[in-house]
């Protein structure tokens, strides 16, 4: 029986939300992280909108002002570790944010529309930082 392109990795999570947006079809996720994605998810008890999840380098280094070091980066023996979720109104973006530390994401990104989450163990924990 073959998986459809579209199968559910996760309780809320389907895959096509998941791999690289090239098309390259890349998805290799540390499992402790979609798993804080997931409570996150079930916390929040609303649908999440992922902007950005796994990239492969050819991606990430297409996009404007990318990070040659990104959490989001990964291939078939390099695991991602971040996710940005579309956060447009300030209320949503507290809760986020909220939600995020208390399930252990350690590592906050603020964009103009996105919040990123991240707990890369390569990189230094406990930050926030913003992206403008």
């Amino acid at each position: 029986m073959s998986k459809s392109n579209d199968e559910y990795i996760r309780r809320n999570f389907k895959k096509s939300e998941l791999v690289c947006r090239c098309g390259c079809g890349l998805m290799n996720i540390n499992v402790g992280s979609l798993n804080k994605l997931q409570l996150l998810r079930t916390k929040l008890g609303e649908a999440i909108h992922l902007t950005s999840v796994c990239r492969c380098l050819d991606y990430n280094n297409s996009l404007p002002n990318h990070s040659p070091t990104s959490s989001h980066i990964c291939n078939k023996d390099k695991e991602s570790f971040a996710f940005d979720i579309l956060a447009i109104n300030c209320t949503y973006r507290f809760l986020i944010i909220k939600l995020a530390l208390e399930v252990g994401f350690n590592r906050i990104g603020l964009g103009l529309d996105f919040i990123h989450i991240d707990d890369d163990p390569c990189k230094q924990p406990n930050v926030f930082f913003t992206y403008y």
